[in-house]
């Protein structure tokens, strides 16, 4: 259990490693996302911070400004993302029930952002652990998206590849 805002902090910056700071900057500027390699920060930053704030608030606690009950989907995306000082700040407050902030605009933009039909979303949402190599080409400076999204697409097995492409077809209306 965590026993105050730092150790979360700490935690969360053992869990990203070096790329911490950069996977921050991508989350409270979503616009900076700029390849494969920022997506896969962001994303991993992003599902660290989503699974806490489940694992550690329970729906009763929280209003927001939506009208009506807890609204998660307008609720946590935003939150989690751009609001995540004062999401850490609140809960270590004794003060219950906590407000948060629901904001429906940038809720959809960090779903439309990270959650899109990219291969790298695809890994995970599918629960498909990234190679070694994939995570070696986060401090080349040579790897290009190219060869991130390459190395990626060679690593699926024949059914994933298959469902993969089935899900980018899926994707070509939006």
């Amino acid at each position: 259990m965590h026993k105050n805002k730092n150790s979360v902090l700490n935690r969360e910056r053992r869990y990203m490693g070096d790329l911490h700071e950069h996977a921050n900057q991508l989350l409270d500027n979503l616009a900076d996302i700029k390849d494969v390699f920022d997506k896969y920060l962001a994303i991993k930053l992003y599902n660290w911070r989503y699974k806490w704030f489940c694992d550690h608030y329970e729906s009763e606690w929280i209003t927001d400004d939506s009208g009506s009950s807890f609204n998660t989907f307008d609720t946590i995306p935003y939150n989690v993302c751009m609001n995540w000082q004062v999401v850490l700040d609140k809960y270590f407050e004794d003060y219950r029930p906590i407000y948060l902030p629901s904001h429906k605009y940038y809720s959809d933009m960090c779903r439309s952002k990270l959650d899109n039909g990219e291969i790298i979303s695809y890994y995970f949402r599918s629960e498909i652990p990234i190679p070694e190599e994939f995570e070696d080409m986060l401090n080349d400076h040579t790897a290009t998206n190219s060869d991130g999204e390459r190395l990626l697409m060679e690593n699926l097995m024949p059914n994933q590849l298959i469902d993969f492409e089935k899900e980018m077809a899926d994707y070509e209306w939006v």
